[in-house]
């Protein structure tokens, strides 16, 4: 997946497909507005029932990954992000170690 395109679906949710927007996100292939965006538009979904998450048991960890991708633009200034690249990379491995035995 390149830095423009976006993961395939929009009815589910995978633990692949927040890996690889960490991923992106991490390697700064993707901005901070494009995570979130991505997030919100998911949660739009979980809001209006219409998603699924794969595999259910995930759920809760898969909910935890769009809140902390939701609030990843979040700014403390104009030119500084309540959250860098250490806290994605660091986010992104604790929640690969919280998932893995459900892939």
């Amino acid at each position: 997946m390149t830095g423009s395109e976006q993961p395939p679906s929009l009815k589910a949710l995978s633990i692949n497909e927040v890996l690889q927007v960490l991923t992106l996100l991490g390697q700064e292939q993707w901005t901070k507005e494009q995570a979130a965006q991505w997030a919100n538009q998911r949660w739009q979904l979980v809001d209006q029932d219409a998603f699924a998450f794969v595999p259910a048991q995930a759920e809760p960890a898969l909910r935890d990954a769009l809140l902390f991708l939701l609030g990843i633009d979040l700014q403390v200034s104009p030119d500084e992000y309540l959250h860098c690249t250490e806290d994605v990379l660091r986010y992104s491995s604790q929640f690969e170690q919280q998932v893995k035995h459900l892939r």
